[in-house]
């Protein structure tokens, strides 16, 4: 099984050679390396390099596909690292038959040691067969919601989530969704990032459907949470929760419907505080925590 490793770069020269590293010292080697930039790069001979113009992130994805020859094609944004034992964990889903694996990551640097498994929301967490690759239509211009695409898509196949971290995710390159500035940035960084994604599950939700198309809407609805969340609108919040509470895609227990509920009261009633508490956090992915209505 060969593997083809894309990694995308967008203005940020300075974390390149590390996430480079990080996969040539895989244990498994039989690889190639495409690296897709929208700067000039001085790169090894042994590396295929492909200087882009495309400005979304899915557009770079398409242009290293297009020049993949591995079994399986992994993403790996510029910024994040592979652990060496990556591509030999996941190979064995691979050769199970599996279309699409999806692993943990663990957060270095101001998080350092913080395992966070967010299942289809991590781009340099997810592998997909070149089957799948080749078997969907990858919009152009998504950048924020192109993991949520691929893991929604990924449900006309076979998927498998794992839990073991083996993508290092930085929290100190100035594009994480982990977040120390000051508290009304916070709020104001995070407002743009839900937006962002909204729109672009706008884009793509008429390529989904079935189980991924329930998935995709249950996003929507999850992203303008975020973001009434993030202005404190309590009306906005009541609406939003019954939208939420009632998409097909979360799990209808009376358990899951009883803490949904007293959660969402519980922000409803104090927008303030669950603001300042994910600030505290550091972290501006809240709906994180809301995997756990997921099948």
């Amino acid at each position: 099984m060969r593997f083809s490793i894309l990694i995308t770069v967008y203005d940020r020269r300075e974390y390149v050679e590390r996430a480079i590293k990080s996969v040539k010292n895989q244990i498994l080697n039989d690889l190639e390396i495409i690296v897709i930039s929208n700067i000039d790069l001085k790169l090894d001979d042994d590396i295929i390099y492909i200087r882009s113009h495309e400005k979304s992130l899915s557009g770079k994805i398409i242009e290293g596909i297009s020049m993949a020859s591995g079994d399986v094609i992994c993403f790996l944004e510029d910024d994040d690292e592979f652990k060496p034992e990556k591509l030999v964990k996941i190979s064995k889903y691979f050769d199970m038959g599996y279309d699409y694996v999806h692993n943990a990551l663990i957060t270095d640097n101001a998080d350092k040691g913080k395992i966070i498994n967010i299942p289809g929301f991590n781009m340099s967490s997810t592998a997909i067969s070149i089957n799948l690759a080749r078997s969907i239509k990858i919009p152009e211009n998504i950048n924020t919601g192109l993991d949520i695409y691929i893991y929604a898509r990924a449900m006309e196949f076979r998927f498998v989530n794992i839990d073991e971290p083996l993508t290092v995710y930085h929290s100190d390159t100035g594009n994480s969704t982990i977040y120390h500035g000051p508290v009304d940035e916070f709020y104001k960084r995070n407002i743009e990032i839900y937006n962002r994604s909204l729109n672009d599950i706008k884009t793509f939700l008429p390529y989904t459907n079935g189980p991924g198309r329930r998935y995709s809407e249950l996003f929507i609805y999850l992203s303008c949470y975020g973001i009434l969340l993030m202005s404190a609108d309590r009306k906005g919040i009541f609406r939003i929760s019954f939208r939420i509470l009632y998409n097909n895609y979360m799990k209808k227990s009376i358990k899951n419907i009883i803490i949904f509920t007293i959660g969402s009261l519980f922000h409803f009633m104090f927008p303030g505080f669950i603001r300042n508490y994910l600030y505290k956090r550091s972290h501006g992915n809240f709906s994180s925590g809301l995997d756990f209505f997921f099948n």
